[in-house]
Parts: structure tokens; C-alpha cells; sequence
């Protein structure tokens, strides 16, 4: 879920001999997290090169694992105007806050983590889209008055103290009695805030992690079947068969989905290279059809990105990452 709700990410190496490429590896971690990063919205990035005691604070070692993950950072479509670099050390806390080890200073002059985190810089929000609030958490607090309570991050909208939303997919109306920030009431929110809300008119039993509250009047869609672009990672195991079962992933909602039609694959430039294939392979791009057993919350991808995304997963790791780009069996 935190990355589901995040506009940035730090994605922190170890330098160490062989740690490094390890995680690097076919199958590693590091892949999994970048491609995962990316399929769920994140686009500005910085990577830590952690334990760079442990290689006696070598520029070496440094540029060299810099190298390697920017090749794969731009590959995976981030932007290299994006991507921060900088070594570190968290066991002695060195260039967190503050650079103090000699032989670092002799040849890294950027800043620190903590001030590479002060700079970045918050995307555009949509703020005059439908409202679209993503349950994270659900709880229910009676002592500071918030009764059935929700966290999670405005996707889209406005929301004020006293509104009346739409729980979705449960058909259910409900009240906005509190809104709370960062540990204080306020009066609205609007997009790309966390927060907290308290609801009136709905039991906490009634929602779920990955439900979604909207405009009464602008809905957010239900469909159990869509068509969508998507592509398959290099470490797929085995090929994608027409009737492949995995689990779907779309913000904090997860899903065993099936993929029912294969329409046909395509090249980088958007050209037919085969129609109805037989299977995906690795590292392959294609138009398909997704079916879930119960309806989801989803968005077209060209109307509301964060709805419109999602990634694929099985036996553990992840497959494949795609946008949703036509509703099939849309329920209103």
C-alpha cells in the first residue's frame, strides 16, 4: 500500500561485493521493486547506494552500481531528469543529514538524503476531476469521534466536512463527519493528501481494503471484464497462456483475474507484430481481455491514471504491468 500511495520512492542498494548483484539479478528484488514502483504511479526516484563503508568508500564501486541501475531506471520509462543518485552509509548514519567521513567528502560534493527529499517536487494534483478516495484502512474509533474511521490518499477531488459520498462497490451513502491531516481536524482536503476520514451512515463491517468513495453524482466505474495494453516482465517463468489465472493488483484492491483473449502483440511504435498469439513470452507488449469474478473499481487509463493501471502477479513475483483501456462489462 505505500507505494500505491506514494509520488516518489528511495530505493536503497547495498554496495557490498556481490550484495549489489544479487538483488540485481534476473530474478532479484531490485528489478521487482523498480518495475512495481512504476507500474503504481511512482515517477521521481532516488537511489541510495547504501554500505558504502563496507567497500571502503569507493567512487568506483559507486559509479559503477549507478551505471547499471540507470540503464535499467530509464528502461523501466523513468525520466532521467527524475533520478537522484548518492552514497550513503546507514549504519553510521553518514550523508543522511550530513557528510562528515573524510574520504567521502574527497569526491562526492551533493547533498544529502535528507535534502534530496526536501527538494522534490509535489506533481499536479487533479483537483478538478470527480472525487476519488482509495481505502487503505479501515478502523473504528470512538474515542476522538471519528466512528467508522478510513485512511488512505485522495486519488482525485475535493472532499469537505459533510459530504456525501459513495461507497463503492458497495452501492452505500455515507456522511464525512471528520476529516483529519496529519493528526489535525480540517474543514477539506483535496488531492494527493493522505488522510483520515470519519464516516456517519456506514458501519465499519460494510468496507473493505481497496473500496472506493466518490462523487454520488460522477461514480467511479464497476466492471468485471476490461480490454487493456500490457507488458510482461523479463522474468516471467512460464509463458502466458490464453486462460492464464493470476492475481491483479490496482491500488490497494487485489484480485484473482483471469486472462481470457490474447488480441495481439505490438512493437514499441504501437505496430500489429502478431495477431492472436498462441502465449506471451518475456519482455512482450499486447492488447488483452481481463476478467475478474466480482465487479472492481476502475477507471480508463486515458481518464484517471491511478485507477487506470495495474500490475499482475504469481507465485509470488511480479509478471506483468498494464493500463486498462476499454470497459467490457461495465456495471453502472
Amino acid at each position: 500500500t505505500g507505494a500505491a500511495q506514494a509520488d516518489a520512492a528511495v530505493l536503497v542498494l547495498n554496495a557490498d561485493e556481490g550484495a549489489f548483484e544479487t538483488g540485481f539479478a534476473q530474478s532479484g528484488q531490485t528489478r521487482e521493486h523498480v518495475l512495481l514502483a512504476k507500474s503504481l504511479g511512482v515517477e521521481s526516484m532516488i537511489v541510495a547506494v547504501n554500505k558504502i563503508d563496507l567497500v571502503g568508500w569507493s567512487e568506483n564501486r559507486y559509479k559503477e552500481i549507478t551505471e547499471k541501475i540507470t540503464d535499467f531506471l530509464l528502461k523501466s520509462k523513468f525520466k532521467k531528469e527524475n533520478l537522484t543518485f548518492l552514497p550513503c552509509s546507514g549504519f553510521s548514519g553518514e550523508n543522511l543529514t550530513s557528510i562528515t567521513n573524510p574520504q567521502l567528502k574527497e569526491w562526492y560534493k551533493g547533498p544529502c538524503l535528507s535534502e534530496m527529499i526536501d527538494s522534490l517536487q509535489p506533481p499536479l494534483r487533479d483537483i478538478d476531476v470527480p472525487f476519488r478516495f482509495i481505502i487503505s484502512d479501515v478502523y473504528k474509533d470512538a474515542i476522538s469521534g471519528m466512528g467508522t474511521g478510513v485512511g488512505g490518499r485522495i486519488e482525485g477531488g475535493i472532499v469537505s466536512r459533510g459530504d456525501k459520498l459513495l461507497l463503492q462497490p458497495n452501492n452505500e451513502i455515507a456522511i464525512v463527519k471528520v476529516i483529519r491531516f496529519q493528526g489535525d481536524n480540517v474543514e477539506y482536503a483535496s488531492a494527493g493528501l493522505n488522510v483520515d476520514i470519519g464516516l456517519t451512515g456506514i458501519d465499519y463491517s460494510q468496507i473493505c481494503l481497496g473500496s472506493v468513495l466518490c462523487d454520488p453524482s460522477h461514480p467511479i466505474k464497476l466492471c468485471s471484464k476490461f480490454k487493456s495494453r500490457m507488458m510482461t516482465f523479463s522474468d516471467l517463468p512460464v509463458p502466458i497462456l490464453r486462460g492464464t489465472q493470476v492475481m491483479l493488483h490496482i491500488q490497494n484492491i487485489s484480485q484473482p483475474a483471469t486472462l481470457s483473449k490474447l488480441i495481439h502483440t505490438f512493437g514499441r511504435n504501437g505496430e500489429v507484430n502478431q495477431k492472436r498469439p498462441k502465449c506471451l513470452g518475456p519482455n512482450t507488449m499486447a492488447l488483452v481481455v481481463i476478467e475478474v469474478e466480482n465487479p472492481i473499481c476502475v477507471e480508463l487509463y486515458a481518464s484517471f491514471k491511478q485507477l487506470g493501471r495495474f500490475t499482475l502477479r504469481d507465485a509470488g513475483r511480479t509478471i506483468g504491468a498494464g493500463m486498462i483501456t476499454k470497459l467490457i462489462d461495465p456495471h453502472l
